[in-house]
């Protein structure tokens, strides 16, 4: 028996209640170091004295940002077919396959749902939050557009219904009879009538940053995967609620449901604080401050927001006594959707952290980890501070009221008139004290310490021209170790994420756009099917990239110079090389080097004009055997034709024919147009040797 709404009520309001109480405490933590973020005041300053707030958490989180970023946003990622596949054609398509999705979901990440904000805002809540979460789904973004349609007969409507997949509703107009002129039966339709229609804006995998307020969650689960009951509460107005609706998205009458309980509404208390303290930092006031100032409550119900809940849970759908995984959207008490099948089989959510201990569903944020020391080296700036300006402006001691009030506003290089120079005494106060620049240089140094953020990453190092460059190169790889375990953890998030967008394409195969005209990207239906796994490629930062393009440039020389001569790789392997090399400096020059197939094309032509080389080369060896032995036969068949002319009666006369040379004499005689090192003549030749010679060159085997 399916669950009524007030039984589904009965059964989450707990858990509601369990996931608020803890993100209200979250909230007021990420409030706190939100602040702390932004060096806002500490509330203990003195009028007249340094108030200077040292930008300790902010340094810091800015510097770690943009190697982070860079990482996730380059070629950081590859799809690698499971299973070996034992012949080579195989393997080779195998990962042609996984190439071809691999750009087809970095075009749709980076091309379409502005990946590079995406990434920097989530590594962002990583830094300063206690997690970042980023949410993946499918996703059908849409807009509905009216038109106004002409007179039409309830026949002609319920067809275009049919035909047309992007009707969603008709709307309005004047009901009206009339007599078929054709049939001459009554039709009724309507007159004047709108068509609502859905146009698709994006379709496919979807990836969201979702703010760590709106993520709401049971305590006491290590991960969200086990988590019984997680829910995402987001901001919506009446109108987004009455579009889904007429999408068919949301139950029918939600609208009016909730429109009715709007004078009941839940209020925002739980992170009210977090959502001021964004705004108030920038001196700013908040939407729903403004909205109370400038508008009463009755004015602004009609289009207010509501806080929709997006509860991922386990219940038991088909009463079989165990519980599945299933999605059910509330809102002020109202049931929008559901219950249904989660086709995700859990929260589709992801959790990034920087600081992370185990056992535990949130990190630490940078904040929590600087907050001490941020304050210390605050203290430490005002008292030089303070210290600067009394030495510089120092002060007065009178017991004249007049000279009070004269040497109150005198100014540097005034000229002031007291009544009496005895009435005035002025205080010298002692020099600074280098102690203090000490110590703030010492706490400079523990924050590098506890954050792996130094002045050789951030080139500020103001000795570096008294240090050697390996010194400084082993102290910058010391300190990149701390930012390549950084990226390590929010790396094994964002496997986790592709990993899920692998399984909405195979749940969701795409339809729109498999062929993207003007992109490298194609994609099959072969492409998705088959298991991959997500690698992540982690480099922190452009030294080392810098330094690991060098080492494989020392390793494109050596192929060069001895390995193809000691034959231990091929011409095909330095191309992979020299492409390596400029992808650690994020160049792309695959456009100027010959991919795998004109290659192996290439090699193919090679070795056919090898082999005909080859042939030649043997015939013209053969034909060179044959002309020698024919010269020997004439010279042979001269000296014994002069033998025989001499005994018969004179030189180059046959017996019977007198003073007439012999067949051979006269064919050695002919002129050969090749000349004397070229081929003979074809007459004197073997007839099958001849027949080679007479084909055409195209012939010759």
């Amino acid at each position: 028996m399916p669950l009524s709404d007030d039984d589904l009520l009965h059964i989450l309001k707990p858990d509601m209640d369990k996931a608020r109480a803890h993100q209200a405490e979250l909230s007021a933590e990420r409030e706190k170091h939100y602040r702390a973020y932004r060096a806002e005041p500490y509330g203990n300053e003195r009028p007249g004295w340094s108030q200077t707030v040292h930008p300790t958490i902010f340094s810091v989180v800015e510097w770690m940002k943009p190697g982070l970023v860079e990482v996730f946003t380059g070629d950081f990622f590859a799809f690698t077919p499971v299973g070996g596949q034992p012949d080579p054609a195989a393997r080779k398509d195998a990962q042609a396959r996984a190439d071809r999705l691999k750009r087809y979901v970095r075009h749709k990440l980076f091309n379409q749902l502005d990946g590079e904000r995406l990434v920097e805002d989530f590594v962002h809540d990583c830094l300063v939050n206690h997690y970042g979460v980023m949410k993946i789904t499918q996703r059908d973004d849409f807009e509905l557009s009216t038109e106004l349609l002409p007179e039409m007969t309830t026949e002609e409507l319920e067809d275009l219904a049919r035909r047309d997949p992007t009707l969603v509703d008709v709307r309005g107009g004047k009901a009206f009879t009339r007599q078929d002129p054709y049939t001459g039966r009554e039709v009724s339709g309507l007159r004047g009538a709108k068509a609502v229609r859905r146009r698709t804006r994006y379709k496919g995998f979807h990836l969201e940053v979702v703010p760590p307020r709106e993520l709401c969650m049971l305590p006491g689960y290590p991960d969200l995967e086990n988590n019984p009951f997680v829910a995402h509460v987001v901001r919506r107005d009446l109108d987004f609620v009455r579009r889904q609706e007429l999408a068919g998205i949301y139950r029918k009458g939600s609208a009016k449901a909730l429109l009715d309980k709007l004078t009941d509404r839940h209020a925002l208390e739980d992170v009210a604080g977090e959502f001021h303290t964004q705004h108030d930092v920038d001196g700013l006031s908040p939407p729903d401050a403004m909205a109370q100032a400038h508008a009463d409550a009755a004015a602004a119900r009609p289009r207010g927001e509501v806080l929709v809940w997006e509860c991922y849970t386990r219940l038991d759908l088909d009463g079989s006594g165990l519980l599945a995984p299933c999605i059910v959207t509330l809102c002020e008490d109202v049931v929008l959707r559901g219950p249904e099948e989660n086709p995700y089989g859990g929260p589709p959510f992801e959790m990034g952290f920087v600081y992370k201990e185990p056992h535990k569903a949130v990190g630490r944020p940078i904040a929590a980890v600087l907050d001490h020391r941020q304050r210390v080296l605050s203290n430490l700036l005002r008292n030089i501070q303070d210290s600067a300006a009394l030495s510089t402006y120092r002060g007065y001691l009178t017991t004249d009221a007049r000279a009070r009030k004269i040497l109150a506003s005198m100014g540097p290089g005034d000229v002031s008139l007291v009544p009496a120079l005895n009435a005035v005494q002025e205080i010298v106060p002692a020099p600074g004290d280098p102690m203090l620049v000490n110590a703030f240089q010492l706490t400079l140094q523990e924050v590098a310490k506890e954050s792996g953020v130094n002045e050789n990453m951030q080139g500020l190092d103001h000795d570096a021209l008294n240090k050697t460059a390996a010194g400084m190169q082993m102290r910058l790889s010391s300190g990149m170790q701390r930012q390549k375990l950084y990226a390590r953890r929010i790396a094994r998030a964002f496997r986790r994420m592709l990993a899920r967008v692998l399984d909405i394409i195979r749940l969701y195969p795409p339809e729109d756009d498999r062929d993207i005209v003007g992109q490298d990207v194609s994609l099959s239906p072969e492409d998705i099917s088959g298991s991959w796994t997500v690698s992540i490629d982690v480099g922190v930062g452009p030294q080392e990239r810098q330094q690991s393009a060098h080492i494989m440039d020392e390793l494109i020389q050596l192929l060069l110079k001895a390995g193809l001569q000691l034959g231990i790789c091929e011409p095909r392997g330095i191309v992979k090389a020299v492409k390596a090399k400029y992808e650690f400096m994020d160049i792309d020059v695959s456009e100027y080097l010959l991919d795998d197939e004109r290659m192996d094309l290439v090699a193919q032509l090679k070795g056919r004009i090898e082999e005909l080389e080859g042939q030649n080369q043997g015939l013209a060896r053969a034909i060179g055997e044959h002309a020698r032995e024919l010269r020997k036969a004439e010279q042979a068949q001269d000296r014994k034709g002069g033998r025989r002319g001499g005994m018969d009666g004179g030189p180059g006369s046959v017996a019977g024919s007198p003073g007439m040379p012999s067949a051979a004499v006269r064919a050695s005689a002919r002129p050969n147009p090749s000349g004397p090192e070229g081929p003979p003549d074809p007459s004197l030749l073997d007839p099958r040797l001849a027949a080679v010679l007479n084909a055409p060159e195209g012939g010759r085997a």
